[in-house]
């Protein structure tokens, strides 16, 4: 691992302006489940890490410290909607008993990923902004198109469990995030905040696949951060599906996630991720 400083800003404004305006030169630590293989591979080397861990007090936008559930309620204390901290635990999120009778689709995601020790780690936005798990870019001696190489070894290498319906892409990775068939499927958004101000995306439009360096699988900028993720209550019913080699620590070979509503008997505003 590459020696690097370590920073613990107080509040988010901070933590914007200690980020670079490209990527490479720092990184943002939550659970660091991910951060911390990536940078014991030698696959990231910043300079700089920021860790979220020092974040404290109320914001906009975003639960206290970035952390836990908010409940928003309208009259008669109807649950209009969430708003979930980044830095929630994908163990909080499997294990809160509102989330899991609104949107099952998410508990059930959050529960089946990986095992209880890496549950209790790893955070919402971490698990939203994970880079990819293909073998070649986690590979310190293959210097892909992603890492500024001249092509993805994937198109004609080992790729049984890369993505198939690639549409042409230069790179033929696999999303590694369990939680965003779940929210894109109950309409989530996410609120961000960078250097111009916060701004709202639907996380529809959040991931992307990328075909050089300067990509990263979602779209966020270099100094910007997710701060937290609102689903609306539509009353819908969900569920989220998968299939795997083994039911602990694995990822998912295929996985789907539905919501919808159901009146007389009839489905309607069906989203299938």
């Amino acid at each position: 691992m590459k020696n690097f400083t370590y920073y613990r800003p107080a509040t988010p404004e901070q933590a914007v302006r200690l980020l670079a305006p490209q990527w490479g030169s720092t990184e943002l630590l939550a659970g660091g489940t991910d951060l911390l293989d990536r940078q014991k591979q030698y696959i990231s080397q910043p300079d700089k890490v920021i860790s979220l861990s020092g974040i404290k007090g109320e914001m906009d936008g975003a639960p206290p410290d970035l952390t836990g559930v908010r409940l928003e309620k309208g009259k008669g204390d109807t649950i209009t909607g969430v708003t979930i901290g980044a830095r929630t635990t994908l163990a909080d999120i499997a294990a809160h008993a509102q989330l899991r009778a609104l949107f099952p689709a998410l508990t059930e995601a959050a529960g089946n990923i990986a095992g209880p020790q890496t549950r209790h780690m790893a955070t919402l936005g971490g698990s939203l902004c994970q880079r990819n798990r293909c073998w070649y870019f986690r590979d310190e001696a293959v210097k892909c198109l992603l890492k500024g190489g001249d092509r993805c070894y994937a198109l004609d290498g080992e790729n049984q469990y890369h993505a198939i319906f690639t549409q042409g892409h230069k790179c033929v990775i696999a999303s590694p995030t369990s939680l965003g068939p779940a929210l894109i499927a109950l309409d989530a958004q996410a609120h961000i905040l960078g250097p111009k101000g916060p701004r709202d995306l639907e996380l529809s439009k959040f991931f992307q696949a990328p075909t050089s360096e300067a990509e990263r699988e979602h779209v966020l900028a270099p100094n910007e951060i997710l701060l937290s993720v609102r689903i609306p209550n539509r009353e819908a019913r969900s569920s989220s599906y998968e299939v795997r080699h083994k039911l602990s620590s694995d990822w998912p070979l295929v996985q789907a996630a539905v919501a919808f509503s159901l009146q007389d008997g009839k489905a309607s505003a069906v989203r299938i991720v």
